[in-house]
């Protein structure tokens, strides 16, 4: 598995560990920490200073092994775009005290993005619990709420005349929401 697992890096086996770039470094330490197939991988940015090829290949790699269900991986990473791909289930800490606990699904369907039309007198006395100071643009209202205040909001007012569009946020955006 090793040397199979060397040769999808693209690592040259006869090139000096100290002569490795920083990126091949990177992916020599990956190629270690999995080839004996752990039951729990742990693992500190694994895709850092990697190209855009290797890090497609860390990250398929480390789907791969967690396609047995029987292993598991904990990942610390700032790269929101790499954990989305693997990850099923989200801890997001913030000054060592947890911000969310849950599944990646629950997290995307906790918190919502509101736009809100309509006469800017009805605008005007819409009470709602934003995340953020909303956004207000003549007849338009623009934030960011938990999903269940939207359904609240969208219940109470849709009856008298403002109409609603709610989109998902982004996982990073999700991120930095938490991170408030």
């Amino acid at each position: 598995l090793m040397l199979s697992l060397l040769d999808r890096m693209k690592l040259d086996v006869d090139k000096q560990i100290v002569k490795l770039s920083p990126g091949e470094k990177q992916k020599l330490h990956f190629v270690f920490a999995v080839s004996f197939r752990p039951d729990l991988l742990v693992l500190d940015e694994p895709t850092a200073w990697l190209d855009p090829d290797s890090r497609c290949a860390v990250i398929d790699v480390i789907v791969e092994l967690m396609a047995d269900q029987a292993r598991a991986a904990v990942i610390s990473s700032n790269s929101l775009a790499d954990l989305e791909k693997l990850i099923d289930h989200v801890l997001v800490l913030r000054e060592g005290a947890i911000r969310w606990k849950g599944t990646l699904d629950e997290l995307r369907e906790a918190y919502v993005r509101v736009l809100l039309s309509a006469a800017a007198s009805e605008l005007g006395s819409i009470e709602a619990k934003w995340i953020d100071q909303p956004r207000r643009s003549g007849a338009l209202v623009e934030g960011v709420m938990p999903a269940d205040e939207a359904k609240r909001v969208i219940e109470v007012y849709g009856r008298r005349g403002v109409d609603f569009k709610t989109t998902p946020l982004s996982f990073d955006e999700l991120y930095s929401l938490l991170q408030k």
